[in-house]
């Protein structure tokens, strides 16, 4: 009889856990106002970064404070569907926007890194601009002769979009080896004296991963220019300020800052950092930059992924 007791003691006490443990935001029996659904950009993932991805995912939902009743994956490994039952109350989101956050919340891998650039008074890649010039004043051009068109910064945007996923033979034979072809924000070129420059990789900084970071915040810097403030842990202040001071002494002194192996921005930097903390400006909306801000304290993604609309 003791035997029995303890028994169902054990029994009650294992089902308790499991209740306390259960994710709070998890409401299966509540139906989906909204589904959010990733596609999975790997060819053939493996089946442990498809598990650790879900958990990840379900990560996001309970620290953004959403309520969901599912995240499943389909039958080819491909889909991830997110059925959401409330949105998030996310500060300095407005109420309709929420949806949006929660999207590029879910969809940011999370992955951040920093890269060098070739020096554009190099030959290769001065003679990579002046193609990439004429392509752009050709579709210019072309883009100005349709009847009853305006002209506007928008319609640049455009064209800089059209540079880049074009397959231009002559474009191609002028990048240097090894480099790879980079934008800043929705396909707009940098400016420099009135030229048109593309930013080519060169290397990527090999000791620098999301582990070097110690927490990130969303910052107005005066009401001016919206960042995402980045503070790295104590042990690699002293590398982040060799880098920058390196970067501080050389004419090419960008440092490009990559977000899921994207540029966001490619700030000059003027002198060494040494107290570890600096901004990530440039992306595309409020949204996008206080969405980033959260992901970058969490674990990114072990697989890339893209939001479906």
């Amino acid at each position: 009889m003791k035997s029995t007791c303890l028994l169902a003691l054990a029994v009650f006490t294992l089902l308790l856990f499991e209740q306390c443990s259960a994710p709070s935001n998890y409401q299966p029996d509540k139906a989906a106002k909204h589904t959010i659904t990733l596609e999975i950009i790997e060819e053939q993932p493996a089946a442990a970064a498809l598990d650790s991805l879900v958990v990840r995912v379900k990560e996001r939902l309970e620290k953004a404070g959403c309520v969901y009743n599912g995240v499943q994956m389909d039958a080819d490994k491909r889909i991830l569907k997110i059925g959401v039952v409330e949105l998030p109350d996310r500060k300095g989101v407005l109420k309709e926007k929420r949806l949006v956050f929660l999207e590029t919340y879910l969809s940011t891998g999370g992955k951040l890194e920093f890269c060098e650039f070739w020096d554009k008074t190099a030959p290769e890649v001065q003679g990579l601009n002046a193609e990439v010039v004429k392509i752009f004043q050709y579709l210019s051009n072309d883009y100005l002769s349709l009847p009853g068109k305006r002209y506007g910064y928008g319609d640049s945007v455009m064209i800089h979009s059209l540079i880049a996923s074009l397959d231009n033979a002559a474009v191609k034979s002028a990048l240097p080896e090894g480099a790879t072809w980079d934008m800043l924000r929705a396909g707009r070129l940098s400016v420099n004296n009135g030229e048109y420059f593309l930013y080519l990789r060169k290397n990527k900084v090999p000791w620098f991963s999301n582990q070097c970071i110690e927490h990130t915040s969303f910052s107005m810097q005066g009401g001016r220019s919206p960042a995402v403030m980045i503070t790295l842990k104590p042990e690699f202040h002293a590398n982040w300020a060799s880098l920058t001071q390196e970067l501080a002494t050389q004419n090419q002194s960008e440092l490009g800052i990559l977000i899921d192996d994207r540029l966001v921005t490619a700030p000059n930097v003027m002198t060494a950092i040494t107290k570890g903390q600096f901004g990530v400006s440039g992306m595309e909306s409020i949204e996008q930059l206080l969405a980033v801000s959260d992901v970058l304290s969490l674990k990114p993604y072990p697989l890339s992924v893209r939001l479906l609309q």
